[in-house]
């Protein structure tokens, strides 16, 4: 099983396409480090194998080492979502941190500009970026990008700009209605540059493909209920994840709704905790917010 904790809503970016992780933003909320740590405990029970700490922004998170420090020593795979505006700030706790998904959002400056508020620009963007692969050369580093029209019609110049980083993650923009701005067109276009297919799972929405330098990732937004699927044993079990927010409500996505457990967390009341954990990964009672 794997989860994804929302550690904080706060954001130093406001990037007009965020989903905030499907939570609605409550400004100024921070995970209890001490809730937090008995929870994960408990999850570890359930097979915990991967931690995903995002946000919002996660390492604005005052106690963001000792979260990474402790799922590390359960041994479980810690992985981290961020716009590496603060890598640098935080290079130190980063070290026992699995997987980095390194999210640049976008290749056009102006918009990158936009979205950092004009705090921060793109070429501060690639110095972290080539920063981070320089200090940790051995460690998973994915580079995440929405694909856009800039995109589209730049592409070997993005890709020369990040020479350095060898795993890319281009994703569709969800909902997406016009079809150049499609994995398959984005597919299409790499194969014509000499990329090769590898892998192909279209019930995942996820095309790979790879030149030697570059392994590229496509990826669209996968819910059996926005598709109107309604496979939801089939399609929704699959989905190994349970979603965690700051205030401690716990479901199995990012649209469905969930069980606040604070309370629970507080009085350390284990069978409870199970039993909801249960019924969150079985999908009893759930609704999805899309139906």
């Amino acid at each position: 099983m794997e989860a994804r904790i929302i550690l904080t809503h706060d954001c130093n970016y406001n990037c007009d396409f965020c989903h905030g992780e499907g939570w609605f933003k409550k400004k100024g909320v921070f995970i209890e480090n001490t809730k937090l740590f008995f929870l994960i405990k408990v999850l570890t029970k359930w097979e915990l194998t991967n931690v995903t700490l995002s946000g919002g922004e996660p390492l604005l998170h005052p106690n963001i080492g000792d979260i990474i420090n402790f799922v590390h020593n359960q041994n479980i795979k810690v992985s981290l979502v961020t716009n590496g505006s603060l890598v640098n700030e935080n290079g130190g706790v980063l070290e026992k941190v699995d997987l980095i998904n390194y999210s640049i959002h976008t290749m056009d400056k102006n918009k990158y500009l936009k979205n950092s508020e004009q705090r921060y620009d793109l070429v501060q963007a690639f110095w972290n970026l080539s920063g981070l692969i320089d200090r940790y050369p051995e460690k998973d580093i994915r580079v995440n990008i929405i694909i856009d029209r800039f995109l589209i019609q730049n592409i070997e110049m993005c890709l020369y700009k990040l020479k350095g980083a060898n795993k890319i993650k281009l994703i569709e923009r969800f909902p997406c209605r016009d079809k150049e701005l499609s994995i398959e067109f984005v597919r299409d276009k790499l194969k014509g540059m000499g990329f090769i297919e590898v892998e192909t799972q279209m019930k995942r929405r996820k095309i790979v493909l790879t030149n030697g330098m570059h392994t590229i990732y496509l990826t669209r937004v996968f819910c059996a209920q926005l598709e109107n699927l309604h496979l939801k044993q089939t399609y929704c079990m699959e989905n190994n994840e349970i979603n965690i927010s700051p205030e401690f409500i716990i479901k199995k996505c990012r649209y469905s709704n969930g069980v606040n457990i604070s309370s629970l967390l507080e009085k350390k009341e284990d069978s409870k905790l199970n039993e909801i954990i249960g019924d969150t990964i079985n999908l009893k009672e759930v609704k999805c917010l899309h139906e």
